[in-house]
Order: structure tokens, then C-alpha cells, then sequence
């Protein structure tokens, strides 16, 4: 399944944009963070439809921050993986709703999502795996406060302008071609 969904949006993304995200959906998650960040300088850059970019954004921040709870090493049951699953869904859908408040490009909006996931993620990582998974929707809706507070105060939070956002994914571009992705992937599992 994850497969053929990879493959279907790796269809509607040209280029490197699709590679990008059809190695994001393989499954492994081992940089779900610089893929968000790589996603919103493609959705600045106009490389990729908002309508694909944001659900795909949101789902990748929600595996960032249920990641941190439960670190992939962890052992869990079945109702707990149940439980698991069903939060982060549960963050992914939440994600969304909170990126729509904020006026923006879809790459500010990924951006802010980037942040949220992060600061939920950091509050989550001082609980245990079971407090992590019960603060989960709470703590994430808490970060979002937050940076949604303050992205509206600071209009400028997370905006990345087009022509410096289609450098930024040049330069990607630059390094996916002289080192192959799976040898990049590789590394990051093995530093983690």
C-alpha cells in the first residue's frame, strides 16, 4: 500500500520533487524533518501544488512528532501501536486545521508546521513512551498555540522568498545528483 502510494505521488510531482517524496513514503522516516524542509522550499519554488504539499507536509510533521514520543527502538503492544497510530492521525489532521490560520504561501504554512513539530516534539521527548503517547494531541495543539500566536505577531516567521527557495532546492538538486539518496538515508540511520 505504502508503496503505491508512493509511487502516485512521486507521479504527480515531477522531477526531483517526486524522487524526493516517493523516498519519503518508502516507509523509512529517517529524515522526516529535512524532507519538511525540503517540501516547503519546493512548494515556495512552485514545484509542487498546495494541494499536494500540505496533506503531504502534515503527515510528515505528525510521523516528526510521534517519532519523538516513541523513538522506533521502542517496543509497543498492539493496542498501544493502535493507540499510536490513531494520535497520529489524530496530530496530522490537527496540523492542518492549525497551518490554515495563518495567512501564507503553502511554504510558510509547511514551515510552521516544521516548528510546531519540533517544539511538541521536545516536550515530548522528557516524558516516558506512555505519558508521550497520552500528551500527544494535547502537546501538539500547545506548540501550535504558540507558534501560531506568534507567526501572526511576526508576519515574516517562515517566509522564505520564491527565488531563494528555488536556490535552496537547485542546491538539492545538486547534491541528489552527485550522491545517490539511499547512501544519504543510509548515514542518517546510521548517526541515529
Amino acid at each position: 500500500m505504502r508503496g503505491a502510494l508512493a509511487g502516485a505521488v512521486g507521479g504527480l510531482i515531477p522531477g526531483v520533487g517526486g524522487r524526493i517524496a516517493s523516498s519519503v513514503l518508502r516507509g523509512d522516516g529517517a529524515d522526516d524533518d529535512a524532507s519538511l524542509d525540503a517540501l516547503a522550499d519546493m512548494a515556495d519554488a512552485r514545484q509542487v501544488p498546495p494541494a499536494v504539499a500540505l496533506p503531504l507536509g502534515a503527515g510528515l510533521a505528525a510521523r516528526v512528532v510521534a517519532r519523538q514520543a516513541v523513538p522506533m527502538s521502542t517496543t509497543l503492544g498492539g493496542a498501544a501501536q493502535g493507540v499510536l497510530r490513531a494520535r497520529t492521525r489524530g496530530v496530522e489532521q490537527l496540523l492542518m486545521r492549525l497551518a490554515q490560520q495563518v495567512p501564507g504561501t503553502s511554504g510558510r504554512r509547511l514551515r510552521l508546521m516544521r516548528l510546531i513539530a519540533r517544539l511538541a516534539a521536545g516536550n515530548l521527548r522528557l516524558r516516558g513512551t506512555g505519558g508521550a503517547i497520552t500528551a500527544l494531541p494535547r502537546v501538539v495543539q500547545g506548540a501550535g498555540r504558540r507558534v501560531i500566536t506568534r507567526a501572526i505577531q511576526v508576519p515574516a516567521m517562515g517566509v522564505v522568498p520564491a527565488r531563494l527557495a528555488a536556490r535552496r532546492v537547485h542546491a538539492r538538486r545538486h547534491v541528489l545528483r552527485h550522491i545517490p539518496v539511499s547512501a544519504v538515508s543510509a548515514a542518517s540511520v546510521r548517526r541515529a
